[in-house]
């Protein structure tokens, strides 16, 4: 699915946005927000509000893991070797603020609204991004182990020093201004693996997609290529295979440079041409390779009378032009039409 704005998914609703950020700003509810924040501020942990809320001390919540909307305004820090948010619910949260070394379980973040935040050493396992809207966010020597965005929207947001472990940005809007670090696949030590190398072309194609989808194309054409690249440095293709790979992704720009795959075509009739200088001057030589490659026949009746080595070459430069010329149609409009 392509991506869309969260006004427009199937799972949004407009009154339960509302009614989830009204309720902690109310006056009645000063009090429960009161306690949330304290607990908060304490370092949260596993069923931090499940006390509270099994007194009736927070009746405005609909569950003890309920944190729907709740606004991060104020910084906060947290001890990194604690499990500080276990299983919380997250939906239409606004996040504004600075945290640090908070470990987010299996939480649930759909349709959050970040700016100007700033995550700093924080740790999100199994988590759920979901229809998201980040604009001016930092995220600081974070980790995402098997996290997932999902339809989210990234303006001006940046990755700095993240790692990723079988993490994915799928459906998602990344605008220029966004920056990934590229994922180390090990420790400095070499101790651990943060992502499978195999893992990396899917992450940099969801990546590259983001860009496209967010209007970024010269950034979206980078990532394409870094994945076909990991695809082919980390796949186990035969001999053969990665060879050829290796040859049309380098005449294709790794399909996106449609004046790489031209420049091959004109060393492709140059080479011809050469061949056929053998047996005639250069300038019937270079018609008859151009005749052969875009199959218009240019004095193809002499080729007749030459050896039997140059009538499979004439045969090989006809197979190559119709399959080169298609190949650079196909670029063409990919990298030109399809953009527009």
């Amino acid at each position: 699915m392509p991506f869309s704005d969260s006004y427009f998914l199937p799972g949004y609703r407009r009154d339960d946005a509302a009614r989830y950020l009204e309720r902690w700003n109310k006056r009645e509810n000063a009090r429960q927000k009161g306690l949330v924040q304290a607990a908060i501020e304490r370092g949260a942990g596993k069923d931090f509000l499940a006390l509270a809320f099994e007194r009736g001390e927070l009746p405005m919540l609909e569950g003890k893991n309920d944190l729907k909307g709740y606004p991060f305004n104020e910084g906060c820090g947290f001890p990194t070797d604690q499990d500080i948010f276990v299983g919380i619910d997250f939906s239409y949260a606004q996040f504004q603020a600075t945290i640090t070394g908070a470990n987010f379980f299996q939480c649930d973040f759909t349709h959050n609204y970040l700016q100007r935040a700033k995550f700093t050493n924080c740790r999100f396992f199994f988590s759920y991004f979901f229809a998201g809207s980040f604009a001016h966010v930092e995220f600081d020597n974070c980790e995402f182990d098997k996290a997932s965005f999902s339809n989210c929207r990234f303006e001006n947001t940046v990755f700095r020093g993240c790692r990723f472990s079988d993490a994915a940005f799928s459906d998602c809007a990344l605008s220029s201004g966004t920056r990934i670090s590229d994922p180390p696949t090990t420790l400095a030590s070499g101790a651990r693996c943060f992502m499978e190398p195999g893992i990396l072309a899917d992450f940099y194609l969801g990546v590259s997609r983001g860009y496209a989808a967010g209007g970024a194309d010269e950034l979206s054409d980078a990532m394409h290529i870094r994945s076909k690249r990991a695809e082919r440095t980390y796949g186990k293709p035969s001999s053969s295979k990665k060879a050829v790979s290796y040859l049309a992704d380098w005449f294709s720009g790794y399909g996106t440079s449609p004046l790489r795959l031209l420049l091959g075509m004109c060393l492709v009739i140059a080479a011809s041409s050469i061949a056929f200088l053998t047996q005639a001057p250069i300038s019937k030589a270079i018609l008859i390779a151009a005749g052969a490659f875009f199959t218009f026949g240019a004095s193809s009746d002499a080729v007749a009378q030459y050896p039997w080595f140059l009538e499979i070459l004439y045969v090989m430069t006809s197979f190559a032009g119709l399959t080169l010329n298609a190949l650079f149609i196909t670029l063409w409009a990919n990298r030109y039409l399809s953009r527009r």
